[in-house]
């Protein structure tokens, strides 16, 4: 899930696919990976700013893509899973114009690791709030951002900055 915010975007990290294996403690749950949030410095869809809006969504491909233009930037964002390798690819490129002549600082925050186990339907939960967390990592390889949770990658995130 891919939504657009004032300054950037919110994703949310989700696959039908990833259960957490049963143990003593818990039984077998269904989980959410993170929420990732990229910050372009510069209000790029705030609709009080905007002069181009632009987003589309291709089932078949399972791309997405956003772009805007605004007094302060220009921005084209490109994202697919790449389903040979379960890779969630995310390009931005932003193109910064004279009201930012040093452009902006972008950023990307991961704001939720996992996810706590809420059994019967939410009548209950396991009060271990490490549990559920499970062994995600973000990393930066050779200038991408990495989220990772073992043996399954779930997003690439590259930023390509034009001033």
């Amino acid at each position: 899930m891919v939504w657009c915010i004032e300054d950037g975007l919110e994703i949310q990290i989700n696959k039908s696919d990833l259960f957490e294996q049963p143990t003593e403690k818990e039984r077998m749950t269904l989980r959410s990976a993170g929420r990732l949030t990229i910050d372009f410095g510069a209000p790029c869809f705030d609709y009080l700013y905007l002069n181009d809006f632009e987003a589309r969504l291709s089932l078949k491909d399972a791309q997405a893509t956003v772009s805007s233009s605004t007094p302060f930037s220009e921005l084209k964002i490109q994202t697919w899973i790449d389903v040979n390798s379960n890779v969630w690819i995310i390009e931005c490129e932003a193109d910064y114009k004279e009201m930012l002549p040093e452009g902006a600082k972008a950023s990307i925050s991961l704001s939720r690791w996992g996810s706590r186990t809420f059994r019967g339907w939410y009548s209950s939960y396991n009060k271990d709030a490490s549990l559920g967390i499970g062994n995600a990592r973000v990393s930066d390889r050779n200038g991408d951002i990495l989220f990772e949770v073992p043996i399954i990658i779930y997003s690439a995130v590259k930023f390509g900055m034009v001033q």
